[in-house]
């Protein structure tokens, strides 16, 4: 199932059991640092607003936990493209990448 992000013409992708957790939210490409973006929302409650991220809401990981995007394509927010991690464990997968030690998924 595709959902429009409400400021570019890109569209991110779930499950379709996934609908109804995510269709009262407004979605957004949203950055974070120079390559990385998001599919995320604003919710506004007692007249702060915080940022959800689509991936997140889906897998609903604990605090000390990141969520892998298997595929690498952060617009893939279909559960068999995510993996709950322990947040060590996904940032030194990320940084071997980088360094080009990895190639392709987590293994």
């Amino acid at each position: 199932m595709l959902i429009n992000l409400s400021n570019t013409g890109k569209k991110a992708i779930i499950d379709a059991t996934n609908w109804d957790l995510v269709k009262k939210y407004t979605w957004r490409l949203k950055r974070s640092g120079p390559r990385m973006y998001y599919v995320a929302a604003s919710l506004k409650q007692n007249g702060t607003s915080t940022t959800i991220y689509l991936h997140r809401l889906i897998m609903q990981p604990g605090n000390d936990m990141d969520v892998h995007h298997k595929n690498g394509n952060k617009l893939d927010c279909q559960e068999k493209n995510l993996e709950n991690q322990p947040a060590p464990v996904h940032r030194r997968w990320h940084l071997a990448q980088r360094r080009g030690i990895l190639q392709g998924g987590f293994a």
